[in-house]
């Protein structure tokens, strides 16, 4: 719902409906329109409606597998993915960085603002701004894999092909999340 002066959305009133049924789109020609068939009997004219075609798909910054990496005095409007990407990355730090609306649109990313996997070291936000944005504002976590065989208790077999390529050479921990309570182990991977 957008205010009548602005146009805009005004923070924290964002309504999220279901479908009834499936949606089908119709283009005319003739008048340049859209109509949707969908069952949005909750909507009343006026009412803004965000249709994602693309959710997960570009991304503005995608930082893989470096370290020490700043991004200072950013601004992004909008992009089809998400707004920073960081994977297999040791230290990321974002300072005075905005994904933000600009104008009347109603979302900045299609999916999270920032978004980190896999990562070491630090990830640290300072003075930054994430609004409109089409799921998370902040995702940090891990990977997890199964254990498709046990060879012994020191030993066992994961498939870690693209999981873990970006930690040659590094430590990593392992915990069970059958035993939660269990420490820890560590493994160096090679």
């Amino acid at each position: 719902v957008s205010t009548q002066s602005t146009g805009r959305i005004p923070p924290k009133s964002l309504d999220v409906y279901t479908l009834d049924n499936p949606i089908r789109l119709t283009y005319s020609n003739s008048d340049n329109t859209v109509t949707v068939f969908a069952g949005f009997s909750q909507l009343k004219t006026g009412s803004w409606v965000v249709l994602r075609h693309i959710v997960y798909g570009l991304n503005a910054f995608d930082i893989f597998s470096s370290s020490d990496i700043t991004l200072k005095d950013v601004t992004i409007y909008t992009i089809p993915g998400m707004g920073i990407v960081g994977q297999f990355t040791e230290n990321i730090s974002l300072s005075r960085v905005q994904v933000i609306r600009r104008g009347d649109r109603p979302v900045s990313t299609t999916a999270d603002a920032s978004h980190f996997s896999m990562c070491m070291g630090t990830i640290s936000i300072t003075d930054s701004i994430f609004e409109g944005q089409g799921d998370d504002g902040i995702n940090v976590h891990g990977k997890f894999v199964v254990i498709s065989r046990v060879i012994d208790q020191y030993r066992s077999i994961m498939d870690l092909s693209s999981l873990l390529r970006g930690f040659l050479g590094k430590s990593v921990q392992f915990l069970s999340l059958i035993h939660i309570s269990e420490p820890t182990r560590q493994a160096e991977i090679s």
